[in-house]
């Protein structure tokens, strides 16, 4: 009676395994589903954004931010209110994202200290639950903040998030290290682990502790090359990988941090940011910036007054590649799987810059390939992957032989095989792992800066065959420092743009109309005749104050009076 109920407890406990890996699978799946749908709205024209299901994700009723949202959510908002220029609203949701993930970061890394991860983590539920940022999302996160920041004209909390972006470098590393010592210690553990069951009872099963270490010495190696060589990237993608110095730098954080430096007057930390941006991206922009810096420190303060930032495309989607390794011990197939990683294509192969003073075409330049990041660290991770996979097929070869043996001798032929068609589910079953990505963070950043004495500037978004996917007029101040955060989907342009003021001016002889179709009249009442209306976000000269009213010169030479509150001054 007691041997049935063991086996009984022992089958139901098999078969709550294969239900919850069955449904986090699921799960995955139906993540990246949804995501498509936000993807495709995104390169949309609809006016309309419905995205209330993402936010009930992430919101409880009364509005605030759910303490038990699912980390990936607020990830996927952050970006979507940042496209729709709502930056205070991202950048609550990155905060709170940025907190969860930092103290679960600081908790896990607490525990590989003190010891090794345990076996049911290691083994079976790698990349189920609560998300795991990879490293360059961490590094995108607070850089998208700060570009938020900018765009609020709050340079001093931008200045704050470039700090965080570059502190977490080290934590980054760290944590590559506790990973790598993790799965040495596991393998350990796992070796006691099987010669105290074998020592506490069970030795006559045919294992005995001296063939524990015969098929870990001899069963880890061949499993981890085989599991190397099936889910490696192709030679090609692979030496492009190697182009990028790591899984987690690059030039985007690097220059923005440097523009965001410049802006607080601060030359001593904005010189070594400029210096990396240019030494991980081959941006000709970035060397005429840093060249310039080096003859002048007020050089990208004075001399460029037109900095654009567009982020193209969307991030890597991750897929299940299932790799199989027989068992011969219960004839049966062990299947690890792996999140494989594949680049998103786009249409968007050029976006140029258009003034009136462009003899030739000039066009933004590659800033950084943030997919590459993302190829860098599961290229960077395989061997790490490959060592933990062939730990869990040897393992697990050796505790199926043990059950088989056990379950043979309580039930005979009829246990063995019961117990070989449990084995044989369990380890199919487990091949589910994590296929969700911040889906919608960028491929690739690009960069321009130049000097335009226009008051717009005009750009224009190619495919690879030349062809115009959209255009999009941009209000500048030409006398100003104006920096362009764009969201590039399809043929969809999002636009923003924050003009400061260079330092050592006296005050703003340009400012900015805050209302939307504001009349001009011939002179400082409503009583006057009406000349002429301008939209929010144009930029206006002032001539004089009078009174409520400023007198201000149009783009074409004509002056006229504008209601003072209309404007941002």
């Amino acid at each position: 009676m007691m041997k049935n109920r063991k086996a009984r407890l022992r089958v139901l406990c098999c078969l709550l395994c294969l239900s919850l890996l069955f449904f986090s699978g699921c799960a995955a799946h139906h993540w990246a589903h949804e995501m498509e749908s936000y993807k495709t709205l995104l390169k949309s024209s609809a006016k309309q954004y419905r995205i209330e299901k993402l936010e009930d994700e992430v919101f409880d009723r009364s509005g605030q931010i759910d303490p038990d949202a699912d980390l990936i959510c607020m990830l996927e908002l952050g970006e979507i209110y940042s496209v729709l220029n709502q930056f205070e609203k991202s950048n609550s949701v990155l905060e709170a994202a940025f907190e969860r993930y930092t103290k679960r970061e600081e908790r896990a890394m607490l525990s590989a200290r003190t010891s090794a991860v345990t076996a049911w983590d290691t083994l079976f539920f790698e990349g189920t639950g609560e998300y795991w940022m990879s490293d360059y999302e961490k590094i995108y996160l607070n850089t998208l903040k700060a570009m938020n920041f900018l765009m609020l004209n709050d340079v001093d909390a931008a200045r704050v998030e470039i700090r965080r972006a570059i502190d977490r470098h080290q934590k980054i590393r760290e944590l590559a290290e506790l990973k790598a010592s993790s799965v040495a210690a596991k393998e350990i553990e796992e070796r006691n682990s099987l010669k105290k069951d074998l020592w506490g009872g069970q030795r006559n099963v045919g294992v005995s502790m001296h063939k524990v270490d015969c098929y870990f010495n001899r069963g880890m190696p061949p499993v981890k090359n085989e599991l190397q060589d099936k889910a490696g990237l192709p030679p090609a993608l692979a030496s492009e990988v190697k182009t990028v110095r790591n899984s987690y730098e690059n030039s985007f954080t690097y220059l923005l941090g440097a523009l965001t430096f410049a802006l607080e007057n601060e030359a001593y930390l904005m010189r070594p940011h400029l210096k990396n941006a240019v030494e991980l991206t081959d941006n000709a922009y970035i060397e005429n910036l840093f060249a310039g810096y080096e003859q002048d420190s007020s050089y990208p303060i004075r001399q460029p007054n037109v900095y654009i930032f567009a982020r193209i495309g969307f991030a890597p989607v991750k897929n299940n590649l299932t790799i199989q390794i027989p068992n011969p011990i219960s004839n049966t197939v062990t299947q690890f799987a792996i999140a494989q990683i594949q680049r998103e294509p786009t249409q968007i192969d050029s976006i140029e810059i258009v003034t009136p003073d462009n003899n030739v075409p000039v066009y933004m330049e590659k800033l950084s390939e943030l997919d590459l990041l993302a190829l860098r660290q599961y290229q960077d991770e395989l061997p790490l992957k490959a060592s933990k996979a062939a730990l869990r097929v040897v393992s697990q070869t050796i505790r199926d032989r043990i059950l088989m043996e056990m379950a043979a001798g309580e039930g005979g032929e009829q246990g063995a095989l019961l117990t070989q068609i449990l084995l044989s589910l369990f380890n199919v079953t487990t091949t589910q792992t994590d296929t969700r990505t911040w889906t919608l963070a960028p491929k690739r950043v690009s960069f321009y800066c130049g000097k335009i004495d226009d008051f717009e500037v005009q750009l224009q978004i190619k495919n690879k065959t030349g062809d115009t996917l959209s255009r999009s007029k941009i209000p500048i101040n030409p006398d100003g420092l104006n920096i362009i955060s764009l969201r590039c989907a399809g043929g969809q342009i999002y636009a923003y743009q924050q003009c400061f003021n260079k330092p050592g001016r006296t005050g703003p002889t340009i400012v900015k109309v805050v209302w939307d179709n504001v009349n001009i009249r011939i002179g400082p009442s409503t009583n006057y005749k009406i000349i002429d209306r301008v939209s929010t976000g144009a930029y206006l000269k002032v001539i004089q104050k009078e009174s409520d009213w400023y007198r201000i010169e149009l783009p074409d030479g004509r002056t006229g009076y504008i209601y003072g509150k209309a404007l941002d001054i």
